[in-house]
């Protein structure tokens, strides 16, 4: 609940694709908020915290009828 639950559903979520973009540093629009930066070479995952979280658990699976 709270917080947990908040970032689950951005991070799992399936619905929230207009929340988070990727844009050159330093290009993100006026009140735009980093809230972290890619990185090549590794595999898919977002950290939260300090943990890594796989945002392939979870979501809308558009195919999966």
């Amino acid at each position: 609940q709270g917080e947990e639950a908040a970032v689950s559903a951005v991070l799992r979520g399936g619905e929230e694709h207009e929340l988070l973009a990727t844009v050159p540093v330093g290009a993100q629009p006026p009140g735009w908020i980093v809230l972290g930066r890619v990185l090549g070479g590794r595999s898919p995952g977002v950290r939260w915290r300090g943990e890594v979280v796989d945002p392939r658990q979870g979501g809308w699976d558009h195919f999966g009828g």
